[in-house]
């Protein structure tokens, strides 16, 4: 066994696999379709968190490096 003790849910499956598509820049008309899901807005949740992933695992930019 993995040593994992909280219960995946499917929630928290498919949470998971539409922020890693998402992180690793699958287009998300594609994870749209891949999830079932009618609503585009619905798939759109989860760029919040892949984008705020990316963001805590980048390194702090600089002023000068936004020019």
């Amino acid at each position: 066994m993995a040593g994992i003790k909280k219960a995946a849910t499917l929630h928290s499956v498919r949470h998971s696999f539409a922020t890693h598509l998402l992180e690793a820049d699958t287009d998300v008309r594609m994870i749209q379709v891949l999830l079932g899901d009618a609503k585009l807005t619905t798939v759109a949740r989860y760029t919040y968190v892949a984008t705020k992933t990316l963001r805590a695992t980048l390194p702090a930019r600089s002023s000068t490096s936004r020019m």
